[in-house]
């Protein structure tokens, strides 16, 4: 999440990062682990404002 905070892009997305992967699954309800090269695909989807996604899977880890 570091990344994301210093790179101040709206671009940025960090499929490997397991906050953000843990994060997408629980929100989309997900019962298996996501693998990174899926999630870049799905997460193409909200380009370009994946760093913005990316932020609300790291809350849902602390607030789900």
């Amino acid at each position: 999440m570091t990344g994301v905070q210093t790179c101040a892009l709206p671009i940025c997305f960090p499929v490997g990062d397991l906050g953000v992967r843990r994060g997408w699954e629980r929100i989309h309800k997900l019962r298996n682990e996501i693998e990174p090269k899926k999630l870049e695909k799905l997460g193409a989807e909200y380009s370009p404002y994946r760093s913005h996604v990316a932020w609300y899977c790291w809350r849902a880890n602390e607030v789900l």
